[in-house]
């Protein structure tokens, strides 16, 4: 535990009583650390199954607001047989990962790399293994370790896309060898006289097989997780394709657009068009500038594209009746279309960004973000997704393109990060997950309004929580380059599509051959030949 940054080992604490209920099958240690002014209670249920039950409560008995942070559970040094070697780890790295190389890896979840709140160490050849998960069906947000060391004192590489709000300020073990697996909360602001009650924790062993782990906590997450009603066109779609106005993928290698003498001419996209291509997502399908990132020198025709929050319709392309029409004749060629926004991008020059500065996403120092922003290329504020006339205006826009154009659903760009907001011009919720929760349930509400039919598909998991306000997400477990995923991947498979199948899954960011492969052993969609990807696939086919 750490009250107001403060360390208090476990140890510190002192046990006052322990109290038996044996019909209960339960303990409760009654503890206190008195520099601190904390008190609680720490309970632990046994009974014939295979998993320990482990709860924890906090009591600020002083006067003055502490700021807790805490790990629980906190397992340390764990070994299942002789060899470190021959011990496996899961942990829920976006689809799920396996490994048995020393590292450490840690999670967000309720950000983009987080899946599940589950970890488990194993060993296949013995046959034995532990598991922990945490009962929490709020969302909030927690940082999910797991650390496997081989030599007391030899650090191990690390692994850990973390919001800076999210990362410990402090190592939490002696780098002792064995397998670590903890959670760690976001921080609590417990009140003078509050008690904080933490969800519980469980703990279980099983017959080497990390499945159970995951069985066990998806039938739990079952109790409360409800999912939208998946339309079955969406869950037979299988070859997904994104194309951006002047540039695209394998057979739209120049956009969505064809232009002469720097002027608009036509749509192509119908008319190349594939009979195995199940779903066109769609982006840069606003409004353009005719002049650059900053509003200087002009150029010709589409310029700038880049213009997020300009989500009018262009003009030169016919406006609504024109984009309406090519949205109809690749719909009669079989094909569906789902049209891109982003939670928290917007182009510094828009008119919502003029009239809403008080949306602007704050950091830490106290200034606006705009960590897209590229010099002398791009000129983009993030917004807040917090900030809730934010959240109803892009639940508008994702509503009215439905209705408008007829597109199939709407895709939230850059919804895999919660971001963390400092600013005092509009409210936020007391964990960033929340607040993106509101955002994707008035979103998928206006959709769904529109069109029944229609879906709402978003960057990441995040989390099972969130995965409950959406109909499809893209799943990176194995995105190109030198991932996590990559590295580690024993098994190829995208675990959390198999313990929460209502949702529809998309592999995104793999190479062509590798990632079709994924994606049909797993039997998720592939969204083939993504931009970064595009050259290897052409020369591939």
């Amino acid at each position: 535990v750490w009250s107001d940054d403060k360390r208090i080992e476990s140890q510190e604490f002192l046990v006052e009583d322990v109290k038996i209920e044996r019909q209960d099958k339960r303990a409760t240690l009654e503890i206190s650390h008195g520099a601190s002014g904390l008190r609680g209670e720490l309970g632990i249920s046994i009974d014939d199954s295979p998993e320990i039950i482990f709860s924890l409560s906090l009591k600020n008995e002083s006067n003055e607001t502490r700021k807790i942070r805490i790990l629980f559970p906190y397992l340390e040094n764990l070994l299942v047989g002789k060899e470190l070697r021959d011990n496996y780890y899961f942990a829920p790295y976006k689809g799920g990962i396996c490994g048995n190389k020393p590292y450490e890896i840690r999670i967000a979840y309720g950000q983009h790399t987080g899946s599940m709140q589950v970890l488990s160490l194993y060993n296949p050849e013995l046959g034995g293994g532990v598991y922990t998960w945490i009962k929490d069906k709020t969302g909030r947000m927690k940082t999910i370790i797991l650390r496997k060391i081989e030599k007391e004192g030899k650090r191990v590489p690390v692994s850990s896309m973390l919001e800076p709000d999210m990362r410990m300020k402090e190592d939490v073990s002696l780098l002792k060898p064995g397998t670590e697996m903890s959670f760690y909360s976001y921080p609590y602001n417990l009140e003078p006289k509050e008690t904080l009650s933490l969800p519980d924790a469980v703990l279980g062993i099983h017959p080497g097989d990390m499945k159970v782990a995951l069985k066990s906590y998806s039938q739990w997450a079952h109790t409360w997780f409800k999912p939208q009603n998946v339309p079955a066109w969406l869950k037979d779609s299988f070859h997904y394709v994104v194309v951006m106005d002047t540039i695209g993928n394998s057979g739209y290698l120049k956009g969505f657009i064809e232009t002469e003498d720097g002027k608009f001419k036509r749509f192509v996209w119908s008319q190349k068009i594939q009979p195995y291509e199940h779903l066109f997502e769609v982006g840069y399908w606003w409004r353009h500038s005719n002049t650059d990132a900053f509003g200087k020198n002009e150029k010709p025709y589409a310029w700038f594209p880049d213009t997020f929050g300009n989500y009018d319709y262009e003009e030169d392309w016919g406006g609504l009746t024109g984009i309406k029409d090519e949205v109809k004749r690749i719909k009669e060629k079989g094909a569906r279309v789902i049209f891109e926004n982003s939670s928290r991008i917007i182009w510094k020059l828009s008119e919502v960004a003029k009239e809403h500065p008080e949306w602007r996403e704050i950091g830490p120092d106290g200034n606006p973000v705009d960590e897209w922003t590229v010099p002398g290329r791009r000129s983009l504020w993030n917004f807040c997704p917090q900030a809730e006339g934010w959240q109803d205006f892009l639940a508008d826009v994702s509503g009215r393109v439905v209705r408008d154009i007829g597109v199939d659903g709407i895709y939230v760009d850059s919804m895999n990060d919660a971001k963390f907001c400092y600013s005092t011009a509009h409210s936020h919720e007391e964990s960033p997950a929340r607040g993106a929760e509101k955002l994707m349930k008035k979103v998928s509400a206006a959709v769904k309004a529109a069109n029944p039919e229609a879906v709402v598909r978003m960057e990441d998991v995040c989390s099972d929580y969130l995965m409950q306000y959406i109909d499809d997400t893209w799943i990176k477990t194995f995105e190109g380059g030198d991932t996590f995923g990559r590295q580690f991947d024993l098994y190829s498979v995208h675990f959390l599509r198999f313990y929460f199948p209502e949702i529809k899954y998309t592999e995104w960011g793999s190479t062509f051959e590798d990632g079709a492969r994924r994606s049909f052993f797993s039997g998720v969609g592939y969204l083939r030949g993504d931009l970064p990807n595009f050259k290897e696939e052409v020369e591939y086919l």
